[in-house]
């Protein structure tokens, strides 16, 4: 942790966004708390907690623009209770080589300014939690290739995937033996996850899935 993050700290300490404990941003007692996400209209597309309760928008608000980055342990943690038995059984009877985590990827503009891909940070926190030797993640394989505007700006489902198409690319081909895992923080419409797998898809990947902390 740098010296300016550890004074800013020092200045303004966490508070759990539910009840105002010091020392995280969003407690073990409050995240249990959080209602369940509704299942998605995708099979293959699942999340773990509302977006629509208060506490996980302010959660989620902080560790995009607010370099709550610890929030990406606590977000990692809840995704790994949700897929640790999943990702076992793809690896035990669908004889996958390998389970690649494929974060969503967030344009160049937006990551000079924000400094990090939260998603990201949530992929790697999972993956060292399973800490598997067939479970990979691959943050360059999957690239935004340009800016577009942010999705929670666009209102319609059609107005989402519109915006979205044309916007992904992968730099390698993909490897049909395994199973690629899309990782976001949290997916509305489905717009982006639809076209980052259609992406992978076209090249090469046989099965797809995505998870994301809130919906």
């Amino acid at each position: 942790m740098s010296f300016i993050q550890s004074l800013f700290d020092l200045i303004f300490p966490e508070r759990c966004v539910g009840c105002g404990c010091r020392e995280t941003s969003l407690c073990d007692v409050c995240l249990q708390k959080i209602p369940k996400a509704r299942k998605h209209d995708a099979s293959w597309i699942h999340s773990l907690f509302s977006y629509k309760d208060s506490r996980m928008k302010k959660a989620m608000w902080l560790i995009k623009y607010k370099n709550r980055k610890r929030l990406a342990k606590t977000f990692g943690q809840a995704l790994h209770d949700l897929m640790l038995e999943e990702l076992s059984e793809y690896i035990q009877f669908e004889r996958a080589p390998t389970v690649v985590f494929i974060p969503i990827p967030i344009s160049r503009k937006r990551l000079q300014k924000r400094g990090y891909n939260q998603a990201e940070l949530i992929a790697s926190s999972v993956c060292t939690l399973l800490n598997n030797p067939h479970i990979t993640i691959e943050n360059n394989l999957l690239k935004k290739t340009n800016e577009t505007k942010r999705q929670s700006h666009s209102k319609s489902r059609r107005e989402r995937l519109k915006n979205i198409i044309g916007s992904f690319a992968v730099t390698e081909r993909c490897d049909p033996r395994s199973i690629y895992i899309l990782i976001d923080d949290v997916t509305t419409t489905g717009a982006t996850l639809i076209e980052a797998r259609k992406i992978l898809k076209e090249n090469g990947a046989r099965k797809v899935k995505a998870y994301t902390v809130a919906h």
